[in-house]
């Protein structure tokens, strides 16, 4: 529970992608000053950052913190903290370093 709310982070973060989808956000790839739309208009990527912000977490930072340290990971010539969270190449990067791999066997729950 990362942002102390008494929800475990799954539900916070499946109730944080429930409500980006309830929006019925408007798709426009778009380049927007500090990072996030302001305009009501989102690309697909804008689901992850949207879910974990609702369990406390800051997607935005942890990348562009990982790219700041870990360059030689991403294939990045120039950093710009305003795109690379919604760049799909650096979010699967940064995803392949830090997720744990969950089964999606309805039968093999217990296996990661």
């Amino acid at each position: 529970d990362f942002d102390n709310d008494g929800i475990e982070d799954y539900e916070d973060i499946l109730d944080g992608a429930k409500e980006f989808i309830a929006m019925k956000p408007k798709y426009k790839s778009n380049y927007y000053d500090g990072g996030y739309p302001d305009d009501g208009y989102y690309v697909c990527t804008d689901l992850i950052w949207y879910a974990l912000k609702n369990a406390g977490y800051n997607f935005k930072e942890l990348i562009d913190n990982d790219i700041k340290n870990n360059k030689e990971n991403y294939d990045i010539d120039i950093i710009d903290a305003n795109i690379d969270f919604r760049r799909v190449r650096n979010i699967n990067t940064f995803l392949e370093k830090y997720d744990l791999k969950l089964t999606n066997d309805v039968n093999g729950k217990a296996e990661i």
